[in-house]
């Protein structure tokens, strides 16, 4: 309760009153709030348009120091640390960005790879393989890794072999859309310089014996194929393993479709679940020994053989990095535990990201880390104002009672959840699933009480062949849920394609977030303002017009409410499915392209709108090959324009502009650098008639 506090007296006085009513409200809130700005720095470091100048984390963190021994006033005291924890994100960043090595140069033509497998993720229909210590055609590759995918039957390769393979490589992909995803920034943190497809089986030139933990990976997905053919299988060998690729396409889809693809993803909730199920059985064995119960204290000791369970779950599952943050947020728990401190905390949220932004900053610009923080946050504040009502709910009542509790948890979780990850849904996926609560209401607890505690219980089973019983059981709940996932993904409107959202906007939603979340009480209101500005931004947002992928070969062009795709031979796949995923794209061929909407003149190498056969008459001419014809007036884009700014969104109403991915992205360390004589982008394209309306 907020303590009475006098009238204040002039307006000075009742701005301190202000602020200080604030801080009492954020009592305990300041180790969340410093976690958030170094977030911040973090996150200003890799979405920012250009480098960031290199004072600019010292100038914050001298700052920050000039007002820290600031005695008078709690403000100050606040600033600096936010400031502090900034220019330490900030700075997080960029140190590691600049220390990992430049991408190689890679060939445009078929080469012979060789390097050591670090990595093998099986596929439905073949294998991907990371390799490292890579050379190409005999000469060193540099110290990044490639990735190499082939199609067909897989020879016998472990982790650690030398393999050879014929493959067509390709650098890492620009973004398909100006100030979308990123996939080169991605590579440069992980270590990835090249990926393409093999040309023919992979040759193992120097075998090595598979270590003990991949053998009884590979040995308990096989045996659980063996067992559950089909999909129920491969769901079972993902929750066990990790080895998700095996899933099959329509499967995975319906997944997405009915909100329930963080089942397949080994994250926070199979974390969770492990460690929940290991420390009930622990306590429950511990409790059930007089003398262990006397001298032990259970639920800590418990706890404890959890965070083991966590641990060895971790590491069967592949070591991923999204599991290994949740294993951190576990691990504070754990510690919470143990210092006799509440276990699920804003402190220990804050601690966890801190953890993160200092060990891997990249991390931040992910969907991954966004959606897991996110949602936590909103689970630790959710249920800390509902705990009271939950209580009042579950009083003292029998069974009837606890399943009505266990219900409105599991939809409240449900909803918090997946409220506060839809923004970030939205913003990375282009799609928003309405069904999500009624899946997850169902499939959650079939997961946890059915699917994972049989999975657990048929690993010590199989050194002795027993685990028959347990995982035909776990194939049964899977195959609820696989029924559960198609079933709503077949309901209309499954998936609602979400309007392309502005980075602006998104980063008042998660501050709206923040300011709901790490409130108390008519404070929550301030996060009225950033989430109403939020949607304004959202709902104005207006899609392109005209989308041209980065290497020409690939156009999108919008006509009433569809974007119709065109790709040339050669195509561009990675840029197509990106688009088809933000935007409800659809095929459209080039002979289906009406002459009164837009032309491909092959012979000329040249997309236009307006009326043929005049190119000068058209709003806009992309050449692909040249010399161009002199059309005074109207603007063109070239090939080399291409080189220089990557993918370009073009808008023609209300007045016609372009944006490219280099204005988005600019020079940074993982973009490639800019061809001289780089001329800006201010397209002034001619007016030009309205396109007719597409099929809705």
């Amino acid at each position: 309760m907020t303590p009475h506090l006098p009238r204040p007296a002039g307006p000075r006085a009742a701005l301190n009153a202000v602020w200080l009513r604030l801080a009492i409200a954020q009592q305990n809130r300041l180790l969340p709030w410093v976690a958030i700005a170094a977030i911040a720095g973090a996150a200003t470091y890799l979405y920012v348009g250009a480098e960031p100048p290199v004072w600019l984390a010292p100038g914050c963190a001298a700052l920050g120091a000039t007002l820290l021994p600031w005695r008078r006033a709690l403000l100050p005291h606040v600033v600096a640390l936010l400031l502090l924890a900034f220019a330490a994100g900030l700075f997080a960043a960029r140190q590691k960005a600049h220390a990992m090595p430049a991408f190689a140069p890679v060939p445009y033509r078929a080469s012979m790879v060789r390097g050591t497998v670090i990595a093998r993720d099986m596929l439905v229909d073949g294998v991907r393989l990371t390799l490292g210590r890579a050379s190409l055609d005999g000469s060193a590759f540099g110290p990044r890794s490639i990735r190499v995918t082939w199609r067909g039957p897989v020879p016998d390769i472990s982790v650690g072999a030398i393999v050879s393979v014929r493959a067509r490589l390709f650098p890492p992909d620009p973004p398909a859309i100006p100030g979308g995803r990123d996939p080169e920034r991605e590579a440069w943190f992980s270590g990835l310089g090249a990926s393409g497809y093999a040309l023919a089986a992979p040759t193992v030139l120097r075998h090595v014996p598979a270590s003990r933990l991949q053998q009884a990976r590979d040995d308990i997905a096989a045996r659980l194929m063996r067992d559950l053919p089909g999909a129920p299988g491969a769901v079972a060998a993902t929750l066990l393993t990790g080895e998700s690729a095996a899933v099959p396409e329509p499967d995975r889809a319906a997944f997405r479709a009915a909100g329930l693809s963080h089942l397949l993803a080994i994250a926070g909730l199979h974390i969770g679940i492990v460690m929940g199920l290991a420390t009930l059985a622990a306590r429950f064995l511990l409790l059930r020994s007089e003398y262990l119960a006397l001298r032990i204290e259970a639920t800590r000791a418990a706890a404890l053989v959890g965070l083991v369970a966590g641990g060895g779950y971790f590491l069967l599952t592949g070591g991923h990095v999204p599991t290994g943050r949740s294993l951190l947020m576990a691990a504070l728990v754990v510690l919470g535990l143990l210092a006799g401190r509440r276990a699920f905390s804003l402190r220990g949220w804050g601690l966890a990201a801190l953890a993160v932004v200092a060990l891997a900053p990249s991390a931040v610009a992910g969907p991954s880390f966004q959606l897991s923080f996110a949602a936590v946050l909103a689970l630790i504040a959710g249920y800390e104002v509902a705990a009271p009502w939950l209580r009042r709910v579950r009083g003292q009542g029998g069974w009837r009672r606890a399943t009505l509790h266990h219900l409105i948890a599991l939809a409240l979780t449900s909803l918090l959840a997946g409220s506060a990850s839809l923004p970030f849904i939205a913003y990375h996926f282009g799609a928003i699933q309405p069904y999500f609560i009624l899946a997850n209401l169902v499939a959650v607890p079939l997961t946890a009480f059915w699917v994972m505690p049989l999975g657990l219980l048929s690993l010590p089973l199989m050194p002795f062949g027993l685990e028959g019983p347990p995982v035909r059981l776990m194939g049964a709940g899977i195959s609820v849920i696989l029924r559960l996932a198609h079933a709503i993904a077949g309901l209309p409107a499954a998936t609602l394609p979400a309007p392309d959202m502005p980075g602006s906007a998104l980063v008042l939603a998660a501050a709206a977030l923040g300011l709901l979340c790490l409130n108390r009480g008519r404070w929550r209101a301030l996060a009225v303002p950033p989430a109403l500005a939020a949607c304004l931004i959202w709902a104005c947002a207006t899609p392109p017009d005209l989308l041209i992928a980065a290497n020409g070969r690939a156009y999108g062009l919008r006509a009433g409410h569809r974007l119709h795709i065109v790709a040339l031979r050669g195509g561009d796949p990675y840029t197509v499915a990106v688009w088809q995923q933000h935007f409800g794209a659809l095929p459209l061929a080039p002979a289906q392209c009406p002459a009164t909407r837009c032309a491909v003149l092959g012979g000329q190498g040249a997309w236009h709108f307006g009326q043929p056969p005049l190119p000068c008459a058209a709003t806009l001419l992309i050449l692909r090959a040249s010399p161009h014809p002199g059309c005074p007036g109207t603007p063109i884009i070239t090939h080399t324009d291409l080189r220089r700014n990557g993918a370009y969104a073009i808008w023609l109403a209300p007045h016609p502009r372009a944006r490219t991915d280099r204005q988005s992205t600019g020079n940074r360390p993982w973009t490639a650098p800019a061809l001289p004589g780089l001329r800006p982008i201010g397209l002034k394209l001619a007016p030009t008639e309205a396109l007719p309306p597409g099929p809705d």
